[in-house]
């Protein structure tokens, strides 16, 4: 085996090295690529239960509110409903509404 020998071995090895490397890399996009639509996708996932999320909490965030303002309309009319009732009772002779 001379110099020329060694040098084709070296070439046809140096050859081969880079061809792997460019397989490896090849391989190594290929893989990064499928993992970032994984990604991207289970990312899109998240966001939609994020949004579906937002809009019930601001559904019942309205319904409650609209519950509360009942409520507050009720009590409204109960304290009217007493104020007269109690106007009522102290209007006829010898009854006095004690305040506690």
């Amino acid at each position: 085996m001379d110099d020329k020998d060694l040098e084709k071995i070296e070439n046809l090895m140096n050859r081969a090295v880079h061809r792997f490397k460019g397989e490896i890399i090849q391989a190594f996009d290929q893989r990064i690529g499928i993992l970032e639509e994984n990604l991207q996708h289970k990312l899109e996932l998240l966001a939609e239960g994020h949004r579906m999320l937002f809009e019930k909490v601001e559904s019942a965030h309205h319904e409650s509110g609209s519950r509360f303002k009942n409520i507050e309309q009720r009590i409204d009319v109960m304290v009217g409903n007493l104020a007269d009732h109690r106007q009522d009772t102290e209007a006829h002779k010898g009854y006095k509404v004690c305040e506690p």
